[in-house]
């Protein structure tokens, strides 16, 4: 929270700077993420590889967009996963390992016009890791963090009056890093992945809008000589949005 806080000053603080030059339009809303984890392990010695179903988890949390002018725009968004996910049998074959996971995102981009622009933006996954076995009690397992930046595309095409459809799509450069109880951390990998967001966007007066898409998001990083691993994100979108 202390990290969100930080990132939403810090554009409250730029939107105020550049009122002085150009017409600021504040878009504050509401989103959630109905996603998929899947963690796919790929040994490179035997070509065999295991995939863990981390399960679902219905994210949410706020969002802000800042319209400066015709043309540049800044925004941030909060999702925190309202349960855990989970999956079993990492090293027994009744074992879980729960995930609580927060994603933070922040854009800034440029329209060319009112349908096309394109936006560099900054990402973070940070997820809280939980083990338990039967006859073990649920202990901390440390936290899994996926981090960095990217760049992407996104366009509206309108239909009508009052609805549009929306995409974005980014290409990015990620590092992970996993921190023991104890504080210790793991030297990190670098990971390459990409994001994609399709949907529906409807306005049902000046100031009050929705969103509904499908977003899907990829990161693939080789954690040892002999391992690689892909974390994909994938599931359904759902927006509420104030414009003033």
């Amino acid at each position: 929270m202390k990290k969100l806080m930080v990132v939403l000053a810090g554009i409250l603080m730029f939107a105020v700077a550049t009122t002085a030059f150009a017409d600021v339009k504040v878009t504050v809303g509401a989103k959630v993420w109905a996603n998929k984890w899947d963690w796919k392990v790929e040994d490179n010695i035997s070509g065999t590889s295991k995939t863990w179903d981390n399960g679902n988890s219905l994210m949410a949390g706020p969002t802000l967009n800042l319209r400066l002018g015709d043309h540049f725009f800044v925004g941030a968004s909060y999702l925190v996963s309202t349960k855990d996910y989970e999956s079993s049998d990492w090293y027994t074959t009744t074992d879980t390992m729960a995930f609580k996971r927060k994603d933070l995102d922040v854009t800034m981009g440029v329209m060319f016009s009112r349908y096309f622009g394109m936006f560099a933006g900054y990402k973070t996954i940070d997820a809280d890791e939980t083990y338990s076995d039967i006859g073990v009690p649920k202990t901390p397992n440390g936290t899994w963090s996926l981090k960095g930046p990217g760049f992407g595309l996104i366009a509206s095409i309108p239909l009508g009056r009052s609805a549009a459809i929306y995409g974005n799509f980014a290409v990015m450069k990620m590092k992970d890093e996993y921190t023991s109880p104890s504080g210790a951390t793991s030297p990190s990998t670098d990971y390459a992945g990409g994001s994609v967001e399709l949907g529906l966007a409807a306005a049902f007066s000046d100031h009050f809008s929705s969103t509904l898409g499908y977003k899907l998001q990829s990161f693939k990083g080789d954690v040892s000589a002999t391992q690689t691993d892909t974390h994909t994100f994938s599931g359904v979108t759902f927006g509420l949005n104030l414009t003033f």
